[in-house]
């Protein structure tokens, strides 16, 4: 499992954080995929990737966040998000360093613990749009799925999340998601937005963000991060049949498109994720689903990774496993 954080009230060179908890990134494994261990990395504090050092002007110069790792060619490849001393100025006057995020690949050829410098790209695999475009503050989050003979979609598919343009307004914030496509996994073509947030009043109505795609059934799903008005985030579902097309599931227990299929605990206020649930990825363990997310305590100030597991091939009906 790699994971981001941090453990200072800045990043890299100083920078204010502008309330992301990205900054570095580490591994923990696990025999089981239950009980996880921190696994030192070679870097300071165990770390496994670090803001990119000694270049200021690199796009990964204040922190680092991790989207995706696979296993391709012999390779392990990191997808990951990263900030630069970059600024932007909203509409608002409000100015933030770091937060045009933009999307960049390292690989590693020993067992992806033993770090992924020494084949790191200088330059962002997917850059943000040009100004006035939907996605100009960020690509981030990605998460790539490579091609493979178990699913028809002969490319590979990227799919990433971005404040829209309204961002730089008054107007309150909404993430949006888009896709690429690649024959190499290095040249990505866009191929604009393919999920939004929902109508007004439904559970996702501020915005669709992280997410994680798989293959099932003929069938490509995405689980992906919303959030409402007030802040509190759940995951929901979205199914396309060519990876591009997407269509919010009606099929869930929420009763609004997308579900959520999963929620926080706001019924149990003590609870560690009663505040939020949030950057899902599914994987399939024997005859069922298991669910990682992290949550998010009341004040939705202390996070932590938990896991669910689905009833049978039930992707929308997940019961958090409880660890003894």
């Amino acid at each position: 499992m790699y994971y981001y954080g941090r453990c200072s009230h800045s990043w890299h060179s100083g920078v204010n954080p502008a309330l992301l908890s990205s900054g570095r990134i580490g591994v923990a494994c696990s025999q089981n995929g239950m009980n996880w261990i921190r696994t030192p990395g070679p870097l300071p504090d165990g770390a496994v990737m670090d803001p990119r050092d000694g270049v200021d002007s690199a796009f990964d110069s204040v922190h680092v966040g991790c989207s995706d790792v696979i296993f391709h060619d012999n390779m392990w490849w990191m997808f990951y998000f990263a900030g630069s001393l970059e600024a932007t100025v909203l509409q608002t006057g409000r100015k933030l360093t770091g937060m045009r995020l933009r999307t960049g690949l390292a690989k590693s050829c020993n067992n992806g613990i033993e770090g992924f410098d020494d084949h790191r790209l200088n330059e962002p695999v997917l850059d943000v749009g040009e100004p006035g475009n939907w996605d100009e503050m960020m690509v981030a989050w990605a998460r790539v799925v490579p091609p493979s003979s178990s699913h028809p979609f002969r490319h590979w598919l990227m799919t990433y999340a971005s404040m829209c343009t309204q961002m730089q307004t008054t107007a309150a914030p909404s993430f949006c998601i888009g896709a690429a496509i690649s024959h190499d996994g290095h040249n990505w073509s866009k191929l604009g937005k393919v999920l939004e947030q929902g109508e007004p009043g439904n559970w996702d109505e501020a915005g669709v963000s992280r997410r994680h795609v798989i293959f099932v059934d003929g069938q490509f799903l995405m689980f992906y991060e919303g959030t409402n008005r007030k802040g509190t985030h759940a995951i929901g579902l979205a199914i396309s049949k060519d990876g591009v097309k997407w269509v919010k599931d009606k099929q869930g227990f929420g009763d609004e498109p997308g579900g959520p299929i999963f929620s926080p605990r706001t019924d149990q206020p003590e609870a560690w994720d009663s505040g939020s649930v949030a950057c899902p990825h599914v994987v399939t363990m024997g005859d069922s689903f298991w669910l990682y997310y992290v949550g998010y305590d009341s004040t939705k100030k202390i996070s932590a990774f938990g896991v669910a597991c689905s009833d049978g091939k039930d992707i929308r009906n997940f019961k958090r496993i409880t660890m003894l």
